[in-house]
């Protein structure tokens, strides 16, 4: 099983994310957070990894986002999702980070099966 965090202001992209996992594991579980803050104030070191939108008000950016969340208990992978094409580089974080990637590439089952498994070392193949 593999409890996964959505950060991400738009309740309906944690409909669609969590309808594409459900699909493809009951195992999985979603929790959505519709801030960083929300998501920090919780018990966070269960989760096993964080989807993290890119425009997550009051942040704009993946690394304001980023520097927030450090101050939670969690430390796994966070996998960066956006929207638009513009990228940041030089960003890192404790428990490994992936993407930025696009939301468009995420709308099947199995995209969000592949990007999950690759991230969490699931996946004999990554």
């Amino acid at each position: 099983m593999a409890h996964i965090a959505l950060i991400d202001d738009d309740p309906v992209e944690a409909m669609v994310i969590g309808g594409l996992l459900e699909h493809v594991d009951p195992a999985y579980r979603l929790e959505h957070f519709a801030s960083v803050q929300a998501f920090v104030e919780r018990e966070t070191a269960d989760f096993d990894l964080v989807l993290l939108d890119r425009r997550v008000p009051p942040h704009q950016t993946f690394a304001s986002s980023l520097e927030a969340l450090a101050s939670s208990a969690y430390g796994g992978p966070v996998v960066m999702l956006t929207a638009s094409a513009e990228t940041e580089t030089a960003l890192s974080w404790r428990g490994g980070l992936h993407g930025p990637v696009d939301k468009g590439r995420l709308l099947t089952p199995h995209a969000v099966a592949r990007l999950v498994t690759r991230v969490l070392g699931q996946d004999p193949a990554a």
